[in-house]
C-alpha cells in the first residue's frame, strides 16, 4: 500500500483532496495495466502536478529496470555496470563540457544513465564494468528519441554491492533474432560476427544531435561512418553504423571474428542487388543472457517501421546511405 504520508504530500501541495490523489494513482496504474506499483504510480502524478517528493524511502525497496516509465523518481535498483560509454567533450553557444554515460541491466531489462561534467567525473572513478551497483534516489527522463533514460541528481546516492551476482542480463530489445539469408527490407536484430572491417570515413556532425551539417557550421564535429561484413552461418551482410555507434564499437578489442546483436532499418540496395542495413543499435553477445529467435523456416512478415532520416554518401562504395535517427 501507498503511504499515506506521500499521499498527503501529493495533496497539499497540489490543492486536491486525498481521495482525488488516491483515484488517480489507481487510475495511473490502471493506465500502466498494473505494471508499476502504487509508489511508482503515485510518483507520476506527483510528476503531473509539478511536485517534487522529497522526502526519501524509510528502506532500500528496489525495483526493476523493466518497471522505470517516464517521469519517474525516486528509482532505487540492484543492477549491472554493462558497458561505459567514453566521455565526449561538448560545446554550444549556450554551454560546453563533457558528456558520457553508462548502461545498466537486469534481468528484465537494460537502461542508459546520461552523466555530465563532474557527476561524470565523480560515477567513473567508482565504477567499471561489471560491478554490480545499488542505485537509490535516480529519476526516469525520456529523450529525444523517446528513450527512457536514468538520470543521477543530487541526491542519488550510488554503492558497490559485493554481495550480489547478477548473471542473467535481458537484452536491451524484445525483437526476434532474423537469420541473414531471410532477411527483407524493415526492422531488423542479428546476432552474427563480424568477418570484415572497412576503413572508417567521416562527416560534419552537430556535437549535441550528431546531425549532418554544412562545412564550417560552429563548432561541428566529425563523426565516424563504418561499414563492416557481418556472418550468422546462414548469410553475410553488409551493416553501416554512423556517429557515436561506430566509434563505440570500433573501441572494442578484437572486432574481427567477435560475435555481436546487431539491430537497426534493411533497406534494398538497388545499385548493388542487396540488402544492406544502418544499425542503430548494438551489444555484444557476452551482455546479454536471453533472446528470441526466428527460425529460417518461419515466415517473416514485413515490418512497417518508420523513421525520420538524411542522406550521406559514403566513399568506400560511392553509394547513398539513408541515415535513420
Amino acid at each position: 500500500m501507498i503511504s499515506e504520508e506521500i499521499v498527503k504530500e501529493i495533496a497539499s501541495a497540489s490543492k486536491k483532496e486525498e481521495t482525488e490523489i488516491m483515484e488517480l494513482i489507481r487510475r495511473k496504474q490502471a493506465f500502466f495495466e498494473n505494471l508499476i506499483s502504487e509508489e511508482g504510480a503515485a510518483q507520476i502524478v506527483a510528476a503531473d502536478f509539478g511536485v517534487k517528493l522529497e522526502k526519501k524511502p524509510i528502506s532500500f525497496k528496489p525495483m526493476k529496470i523493466s518497471d522505470i516509465i517516464q517521469k519517474m523518481s525516486n528509482v532505487n535498483l540492484v543492477c549491472k555496470v554493462v558497458r561505459i560509454f567514453e566521455p565526449r567533450q561538448f560545446k554550444t553557444e549556450k554551454a560546453e563540457g563533457f558528456v558520457g554515460g553508462i548502461i545498466l541491466g537486469d534481468e528484465t531489462g537494460s537502461i542508459r544513465v546520461v552523466l555530465w561534467n563532474e557527476q561524470l567525473t565523480q560515477v567513473l572513478e567508482q565504477i567499471k564494468e561489471g560491478d554490480v551497483l545499488r542505485i537509490s534516489n535516480a529519476y526516469a527522463r525520456e529523450n529525444n528519441r523517446s528513450d527512457i533514460e536514468l538520470h543521477f541528481g543530487t541526491t542519488t546516492k550510488i554503492e558497490i554491492d559485493e554481495n550480489t551476482t547478477i548473471n542473467n542480463i535481458k537484452s536491451f530489445s524484445s525483437t526476434p533474432i532474423i537469420p541473414i539469408r531471410i532477411i527483407k527490407e524493415g526492422y531488423v536484430r542479428i546476432k552474427a560476427t563480424v568477418i570484415q572491417k572497412f576503413d572508417p570515413t567521416y562527416y560534419i556532425a552537430d556535437p549535441e544531435t550528431g546531425k549532418k551539417v554544412a562545412e564550417g557550421t560552429f563548432n561541428a564535429v566529425n563523426r565516424a561512418i563504418l561499414n563492416l561484413i557481418i556472418d550468422d552461418g546462414t548469410g553475410s551482410v553488409r551493416i553501416t553504423l554512423f556517429g557515436e555507434r561506430a566509434e563505440e564499437i570500433l573501441k572494442q578489442k578484437d572486432l574481427l571474428g567477435r560475435e555481436f546483436y546487431f539491430e537497426g532499418k534493411a533497406t534494398y540496395n538497388e545499385q548493388f542487388d542487396r540488402v544492406d542495413v544502418v544499425v542503430n543499435k548494438w551489444e555484444p553477445v557476452f551482455a546479454v543472457a536471453s533472446e528470441s529467435y526466428i527460425s529460417p523456416t518461419e515466415i517473416v512478415e514485413d515490418e512497417d517501421v518508420s523513421a525520420p532520416e538524411k542522406t550521406l554518401t559514403t566513399k568506400d562504395d560511392k553509394t547513398e546511405e539513408k541515415v535513420y535517427e
